[in-house]
């Protein structure tokens, strides 16, 4: 069975930001990250609106507008269990796969089963899983959430280039939206998953285009790009191209639009951002690579050369 992008071990641009000093990380960070047992964060409202709209502009029909008040972090979690569970459980009450789901959760473990099941009853836990099981397939957003994504659709669509990288026919061209890659760079095994690719074969380019949303003004984004170190993302999704497709040339494209009062701007990235971007991906590439042939977890490289001592 084929494996979810998301579940797999090689490493993505992401993942590098987990053996980053400068951005929080650690070699037992990026070892849990390996393992599979990293403890996932909850995306942020900008972060979830924007992960809805990528897939809003790939396929609006998969989406289902919900008239349920969507249940709090907690409790999606509960309806996560319900649904891994609930096949196995065909004899009982659906109050009592909801305790079960409820204590695989540990959401109020604390509380006895009558308890906790009259808090279950005053949530929209109920309504919720119904809405789902009457959808199944189907992408939820919230009333409010619609209105956010559709005003963002509008500005891109507005705005000259980014509706040209965004929605615009490229006749002769291939187009590949969430285009996954899976390559090597410095022995290691990567992963790369691309928002949108445009391919021309007869002419050998490659139009790379990343859409990014923010919860900022969009002329405020050359701020993000520099914190979230956005160049080393594009340096390394265009390595991935270049495995894709060797001797084409390439361009990089970054359209941002906000969530709140939608203003747009289509960013070009430059060489010099691709160059600097290649440079720290392949120092943190040769970090890893450094802790995976020693088997050595945990202390920084900087450690381990030094006496176990950093410098200040």
């Amino acid at each position: 069975m084929e494996t979810n992008y998301y579940e797999r071990r090689e490493i993505a641009n992401s993942s590098l930001s987990l053996i980053n000093p400068e951005q929080g990380g650690s070699p037992k960070l990026f070892l849990s990250y390996l393992e599979g047992t990293i403890q996932k964060t909850p995306p942020s409202p900008s972060l979830e609106n924007g992960s809805l709209l990528h897939l809003y502009v790939e396929n609006p029909n998969e989406f289902v507008v919900s008239e349920v008040v969507k249940p709090n972090e907690s409790l999606c979690n509960v309806v996560a269990q319900y649904f891994l569970i609930k096949d196995s459980h065909l004899v009982e009450t659906q109050d009592e796969v909801l305790l079960k789901a409820s204590r695989l959760a540990s959401y109020y473990n604390n509380y006895k089963d009558d308890t906790l099941l009259n808090t279950l009853k005053k949530s929209t836990i109920y309504e919720y899983i119904a809405e789902l099981e009457l959808n199944q397939g189907k992408q939820f957003m919230t009333k409010e959430q619609k209105a956010t994504i559709e005003g963002c659709i509008e500005a891109l669509n507005s705005h000259a280039a980014c509706a040209k990288y965004l929605f615009q026919e490229w006749p002769g061209c291939e187009i590949h939206n969430e285009y996954e890659i899976y390559f090597q760079c410095m022995g290691i095994d990567c992963k790369a998953r691309l928002d949108r690719v445009i391919v021309n074969h007869d002419e050998k380019y490659c139009v790379l285009i990343d859409l990014k949303t923010t919860s900022k003004r969009a002329q405020f984004f050359p701020e993000s790009f520099e914190f979230w170190k956005y160049y080393r993302q594009m340096a390394f999704y265009k390595y991935a191209l270049s495995k894709e497709f060797p001797g084409y040339d390439f361009s990089c494209y970054m359209p941002v639009v906000d969530t709140q009062y939608f203003t747009r701007h289509c960013f070009k990235i430059s060489e010099s951002q691709i160059d600097r971007g290649s440079i720290e991906y392949r120092d943190l590439l040769s970090r890893i690579k450094w802790h995976m042939e020693n088997n050595q977890w945990n202390y920084t490289l900087e450690e381990y050369n030094n006496n176990y001592l950093i410098n200040i």
